[in-house]
């Protein structure tokens, strides 16, 4: 897929980063790490130390009202990325804060148009922001994996590259679940992306923001998550209406615990392991199924779904993401 990039001069300079922890508790001596990153890249970043409050609650990385407030002001100020620190938790828990500010606010927050980064529990923030003020949203890695060396460094030069405006494309190999019936081999499809991960997506449903796929390419991942309870989300979300006149579905990785301690197999001969380390039958069935009630393409990511994807193509098959 291709999309506009972020920075508007192709070198960095006129990006400016806020970094942001409205999730669970990180390390806070990586919040140096996190600056010197940001030197490294030559891109000016604002990272407090305040964002990290240990012991404030037993949860998070600070009070509600402490990371709203901090969120709320990183919404109108004058960054253009918003970076997530981490994710876990309480995203969510900061929208009645913001759905609660007064007008005037609410306006600077939908011209200023800037550029979330993150995934996991940002996902709360991504459908948020994209439906009510319209921003666009990059699902992409989070600054305590990159100070910790648990990314591919591959991953992070292409989300900076794409932030920076030095690109405005990153390329993923797609592998169809099912054939799209009545579709041309040669398909192309253009549309907007949108989604993240599966169980924030969903809890969305219901609310005044409520997730909805129509026109879109929608994408989704997840992690921890047994066989039976995916289905039980993908059929909800069908149910609906998540999926009506959705352009294409993208599925990322839905990886888990390879030894779940004390549980059975979904079926004899069917090792544990291999329930949590693979997508297998249980939404590959979904998927048959929602087929044969849609014409739309599903394509499937290999290996892995948490990223900043941008581009996707399998064979013939090419999804162009817009902004």
């Amino acid at each position: 897929m291709s999309v506009p990039a972020v920075g508007s001069d192709g070198d960095g300079k006129a990006v400016r980063v806020r970094v942001i922890a409205p999730s669970s508790m990180g390390k806070p001596s990586n919040l140096e790490a996190f600056r010197k990153f940001f030197r490294e890249a030559g891109m000016t970043a604002h990272v407090a130390d305040s964002i990290y409050r240990p012991g404030a609650d037993p949860f998070y990385a600070n009070t509600d009202q402490c990371r709203a407030d901090d969120l709320a002001d990183a919404l109108t100020d004058d960054s253009t990325v918003l970076w997530c620190a981490r994710g876990g938790e309480g995203a969510s828990r900061l929208i009645p804060y913001l759905e609660a500010l007064p007008a005037d606010r609410k306006q600077k927050i939908r011209d200023a148009r800037k550029t979330l980064v993150g995934y996991s529990d940002a996902t709360a923030l991504h459908v948020y922001l994209q439906t009510v003020y319209g921003w666009r949203t990059v699902h992409g890695t989070m600054l305590e994996m990159i100070a910790d060396g648990a990314v591919d460094g591959r991953s992070v030069n292409a989300l900076m590259v794409l932030l920076t405006g030095q690109s405005g494309r990153v390329q993923y190999l797609l592998r169809p679940v099912v054939a799209a019936a009545g579709r041309p081999d040669g398909l192309s499809l253009r549309a907007k992306v949108a989604g993240g991960n599966m169980t924030l997506v969903e809890n969305t449903l219901g609310t005044a923001f409520g997730f909805r796929g129509e026109g879109r390419i929608v994408f989704l991942e997840d992690v921890n998550v047994e066989p039976y309870s995916l289905e039980r989300s993908l059929d909800h979300m069908k149910l609906a209406g998540v999926f009506r006149g959705a352009a294409a579905v993208v599925f990322g990785t839905f990886s888990g615990i390879e030894n779940p301690s004390g549980r059975t197999p979904v079926a004899p001969g069917v090792p544990a392991v291999r329930r949590y380390r693979t997508f297998s039958s249980v939404p590959r069935r979904w998927h048959r199924s929602w087929l044969r009630q849609r014409s739309a393409a599903t394509q499937h990511r290999r290996p892995s779904g948490r990223s900043d994807a941008v581009r996707r193509r399998h064979r013939n098959a090419v999804l162009h993401a817009d902004r």
